[in-house]
């Protein structure tokens, strides 16, 4: 997905196009049952995945209110399935352990 079709904010990391393609390749998503995205920023990695892989379970991770506001607008706009869904870090418990996980992918990039 081209990064032009994400909402951004001044201060929410966003996961480049370039590093997200390789991050989701790598992945393997079609193997995988559940995506935690622990960091995700304006949820490009998030929505993307939820995007590409329909069966696919993913929670976004985030601490910020602005990023989970983006998030949730990126999602919208997106279109994103009700696979996808977020939650404020200091509080998520999984009570299934995923089969993948990312871990804040925009700070690199």
């Amino acid at each position: 997905m081209k990064d032009e079709l994400f909402l951004r904010g001044a201060q929410v990391p966003m996961t480049k196009e370039a590093v997200r393609a390789l991050a989701l390749a790598k992945l393997e998503l079609h193997r995988a049952r559940h995506l935690i995205d622990i960091g995700a920023g304006t949820g490009s990695v998030s929505i993307e995945a939820a995007l590409q892989n329909p069966a696919l379970r993913v929670t976004a991770i985030e601490r910020q209110a602005d990023a989970l506001r983006l998030l949730a607008e990126n999602r919208s706009a997106l279109a994103a399935t009700t696979s996808l869904s977020w939650r404020v870090l200091r509080r998520w418990r999984s009570p299934t352990k995923p089969t993948r996980s990312l871990w804040g992918a925009a700070a690199a990039t």
